[in-house]
């Protein structure tokens, strides 16, 4: 199943196996199906004209969360800015302020280095003598696109080296709320512990729009026997 088909503006692809009382006589089913597009490649996502392709974009997850520099904080404080999708707003409900916005310190060599990169591209599009190595796959330290989806949430994403984690717009990697937001948390869902502890609690989780997609699914199914 990838998340994207359910409203997670994020590529995830996981293997889910089901198993069902045989006593309850259900011989046959099929998987839940959600209402979005499954999106596989998501580099050039952006190009695609939302007629085309339904999907939650990243600027739809996270546009209304404040600005942040590399080392700057937004925790514990009430919202600044107004929602502007419905995605948004339902992420906000029950939610009494932003927590978890704390932005990576990166040193001024490295900001230097990532300014130069655009929305879209990533290592592999710098110059010559300009990358950080040729050995990084292509997602490494890569920026994700306003208008595209996002890729995998790991439990390494405040690093910009292991994946596509840099903002598309601010120089720093992603907060632990913006790849929540990713993963379709809540935001009342606060985090707590290290901040390697944060990003595994977000990076490990089932998508909580699958974890519903499938409870309800297979819920409605064993209820009607």
């Amino acid at each position: 199943m990838n998340a994207s088909s359910f409203g997670v503006p994020q590529i995830r692809r996981r293997a889910f196996v089901v198993a069902i009382r045989e006593d309850l006589g259900i011989s046959n089913f099929d998987f839940p199906r959600g209402v979005y597009d499954a999106i596989d490649i998501g580099r050039d996502s952006y190009t695609d004209a939302k007629a085309k392709c339904r999907f939650i974009t990243v600027e739809d997850a996270r546009g209304d969360l404040p600005e942040l520099a590399a080392g700057d904080a937004f925790d514990g404080r009430s919202y600044t800015l107004d929602c502007k999708t419905g995605y948004q707003r339902d992420r906000r409900e029950g939610s009494v302020a932003l927590f978890n916005h704390v932005a990576r310190s990166h040193s001024r060599e490295f900001l230097e280095k990532i300014s130069t990169i655009q929305p879209g591209q990533g290592n592999a599009q710098l110059p010559d003598g300009e990358r950080f190595s040729d050995n990084y796959f292509s997602q490494a330290y890569a920026r994700l696109h306003p208008r595209g989806i996002g890729f995998t949430i790991t439990a390494h994403f405040r690093n910009p080296g292991s994946g596509r984690f840099t903002h598309y717009r601010d120089n720093r990697s992603i907060t632990v709320r913006e790849a929540a937001r990713l993963q379709s948390f809540d935001d009342r869902f606060i985090l707590y512990g290290s901040d390697r502890d944060q990003e595994r609690h977000v990076g490990n989780a089932v998508p909580p729009l699958v974890a519903e997609a499938l409870a309800r699914h297979f819920g409605a199914l064993i209820s009607s026997t």
